[in-house]
């Protein structure tokens, strides 16, 4: 007898479950896979107005964790600051949240430990 278990595989933000069929003799054990297949810049730069106004907007992308500030999401941070300071037509410098209601909860404790701050 062949036993079946769904997998989990997170295709666009969507979840669908597909069957596999362990082999004849052996048994399945549940196991769970998330695979992400397109991941999102945590910060993004984007003029937006014409070039020589020179007004820019930097977004936090987090929204998974509202916005918490990671080591990654500073690194990213000084890359797009960087940027903004090469760039002889920025003027204003808008910074936003992708997360209604939610500018940035702060340091993400989850993945970094409050002693390296």
């Amino acid at each position: 007898m062949r036993s079946s278990w769904g997998i989990l595989a997170a295709v666009s933000g969507h979840l669908t479950v597909r069957q596999a069929s362990a082999a004849p003799g052996h048994h399945s054990l549940p196991v769970r896979t998330l695979q992400t297949l397109a991941q999102r810049e945590p910060v993004c730069l984007k003029k937006l107005s014409a070039p020589d106004t020179g007004v820019l907007e930097l977004t936090l992308q987090r929204p998974e964790v509202k916005n918490a500030i990671s080591w990654e999401l500073m690194t990213r941070l000084r890359g797009a600051i960087h940027k903004i300071e090469a760039d002889a037509t920025a003027k204003v410098v808008l910074v936003a949240s992708s997360v209604p209601g939610v500018f940035c909860a702060g340091a993400d404790l989850k993945v970094c430990s409050c002693s390296a701050w």
